[in-house]
């Protein structure tokens, strides 16, 4: 598991203690180490252009993971937004359906409230549009670049 440096860390907990996304039962050291296991299974995907289920990203963590997972892809999303990357929970995905939780498009609505960039949830795009551009975009980004993968 990749190490994350002081700064990133800190992101993180700002990231925390910020009221944008993140519940009160996730404040804690927990959410940084989430992060740091769920994010580079994520990555590791985008890099072979595939979509990862929550079973695949959970792994051995699938029973606890189950009751902040979306949360922690919400963290995910919002960190990537902030950098100006490609939204990274675009590509995970229902093991029954295949396409995301709900908490993927909550992810939307709550970056287009953050900010003056839209996230292109209006002018007659569709959910569905909206996130195999979000998915194309996350396949498309050099995530084998070290610089790319920093927080």
């Amino acid at each position: 598991m990749k190490k994350y440096s002081e700064r990133e860390i800190e992101v993180l907990k700002e990231l925390v203690d910020s009221d944008e996304i993140i519940s009160p039962r996730l404040r804690d050291d927990t959410l940084v180490e989430k992060v740091q296991i769920f994010r580079p299974r994520i990555i590791d995907a985008a890099q072979r252009n595939e979509v990862i289920t929550y079973s695949e990203l959970t792994g051995d963590f699938r029973d606890l993971a189950w009751q902040y997972i979306g949360e922690v892809l919400q963290v995910i999303g919002l960190i990537e937004y902030k950098m100006g990357r490609p939204l990274l929970p675009a590509i995970v995905v229902s093991d029954r359906n295949q396409t995301p939780g709900v908490d993927y498009f909550s992810l939307i609505g709550k970056l287009n409230d953050l900010s003056e960039r839209n996230i292109e949830l209006s002018n007659g795009c569709t959910h569905n549009s909206m996130w195999e551009k979000h998915k194309l975009d996350v396949w498309n980004y050099d995530w084998g670049n070290q610089n790319n993968r920093q927080l």
